[in-house]
Parts: structure tokens; C-alpha cells; sequence
């Protein structure tokens, strides 16, 4: 079977944080929060990538990059020193979640988020000194935003990767969703979407299901019955959308 997703977080509490040179772990009353590096020392001119880890505590959800009809997504504030820059995050696919019988996207179960790290060529410093400010939403019966503050000392020299994480960045990177090879065309007429993705027939003949995840609000109406056909044209998914002007997005 084939599924195809299509993609283009106040009480503010105290955490209680022990850190090593490469990693951080803090604890709440909603979720355990782990930030990793993948490598113990990186080149310079080179990249690598840190994990960030959300297991939260028993009954308590969270949630994707768009959070959908309910929630908040996280926000992530990075500081670093010159000549280092940070990508963009990776989330992995989102599930359907429901807050308050009102349909989100996020999670109920550990996740893990990674993010790519780049030096420039002529960074002066020996090592790199990465802090992460992080706002992140949790739901039960009631939601609750936790804010806390990450640190990782990362170290300049030749790139040596950690072994003894390979195996959790391999899980990590296979979660998120592959970039679209594939051109799409998105209309809306009045309280409809259509997503035309350009598929061509061989492509379809094995695809059971189909969901579109919108990274952005207003595409369509969340929790509304999504129905896909396979055609010539390619793999059309239809859906509802509060009534509005038309209007027609090229992706």
C-alpha cells in the first residue's frame, strides 16, 4: 500500500535540567525534552544536525508545524554566535489528533525533531556555544504552554560522528517526510479546495490512500472529509474550506 501525505507547539513552569558537553535533558510535568548532537566535533565549512527529542508524559498531546483547528505550534528561538547558522526544523509526519472534540494535527506519543547546523568556512571561535529558547504546547483536558531554555557546547575540529547515536538519527531522519518531486496545483471556488498533484499514471496505480496535511491555516476546513480520484491529469483531493473569494495558488 502506498500513502501519500503532502506537506509544502500561560502557566510557565521551572525545568529541571542536567547538560554534557553534546547534549541536554530537561524535565516537566507534562514531558521529557532531550537535545542531541549527532557529532562530537564538527570542521569548519562543514554542517551537522541536532536532535530534539519530545516524550510526553502520559495523556498529554502535542502538536505539528501547523497545529490545525486547535493548539499552538511550537516555537523555536535559536542563538548562536557569528558565522553559525541554523535550517529549518524537520518535523515528522503528524497524526490526527483530537483537543476538545475539535480535529489538530500533532502527536500523542514521543517525537523527535532535527534540525541542521551550518559553519562557515572562517568561524574563529574552537567551539560552539548553541542555546535554544523553546515554547511548546501540551493538551489534555486543558492546554498548557511550558517555555525552557536548551544549551549545547559543540566543538570545533575534524567532523567525528557519534556512533552510539547513528542509529536514533537514522529513525529519526526516516520519519520525516520525503520533499515532493512532484508539481501541484491548488484552486479554491468559494467553500471548495482542489489539489491537482501531477502524477503521472503508473505513479497512481498502487495508491490506496491519500491525506493532505496543510502547513499553513486556510487551505481547507480541519476535520472536513477529504476525497481523492486518480484521473489523466493526475491525483486530484478535494476538500471543504470556509467560503471565501476565489482564488488559485500554484505550488
Amino acid at each position: 500500500m502506498r500513502i501519500i501525505t503532502s506537506f509544502l507547539f500561560v502557566l510557565i513552569f521551572t525545568w529541571h535540567a542536567y547538560a554534557t558537553q553534546n547534549s541536554q535533558h530537561n524535565d516537566s510535568a507534562h514531558a521529557n525534552i532531550t537535545i542531541q548532537s549527532e557529532v562530537s566535533s564538527v570542521a569548519r565549512g562543514d554542517s551537522f544536525w541536532l536532535a530534539l527529542t519530545i516524550s510526553p508524559k502520559e495523556g498529554w498531546q502535542h502538536f505539528w508545524q501547523n497545529s490545525g483547528g486547535r493548539g499552538k505550534a511550537p516555537a523555536l528561538t535559536w542563538s548562536t554566535p557569528d558565522g553559525i547558522s541554523v535550517g529549518a526544523v524537520q518535523f515528522p509526519t503528524p497524526s490526527h489528533i483530537n483537543i476538545g472534540h475539535t480535529e489538530a494535527y500533532g502527536y500523542a506519543s514521543e517525537i523527535t525533531v532535527i534540525v541542521p547546523i551550518y559553519v562557515a568556512d572562517d568561524y574563529e571561535l574552537t567551539t560552539i556555544d548553541i542555546t535554544l529558547s523553546a515554547t511548546w504546547m501540551f493538551c489534555s483536558d486543558t492546554c498548557t504552554e511550558d517555555t525552557l531554555s536548551l544549551s549545547l557546547l559543540q566543538n570545533i575540529g575534524d567532523t567525528i560522528y557519534n556512533l552510539d547515536l547513528e542509529e536514533q538519527f537514522t529513525k529519526a531522519r526516516s520519519n520525516i517526510p520525503n520533499t515532493s518531486f512532484w508539481s501541484a496545483e491548488m484552486q479554491s471556488d468559494n467553500d471548495e479546495m482542489l489539489l491537482l498533484v501531477h502524477m503521472a499514471p503508473e505513479e497512481m496505480i498502487d495508491i490506496e490512500e491519500v491525506f493532505f496535511f496543510p502547513d499553513s491555516n486556510g487551505v481547507l476546513l480541519y476535520g472536513a472529509e477529504q476525497n481523492f480520484s486518480i484521473t489523466p491529469e493526475g491525483l486530484y483531493i478535494r476538500s471543504n474550506r470556509e467560503a471565501m473569494d476565489p482564488m488559485a495558488i500554484i505550488l
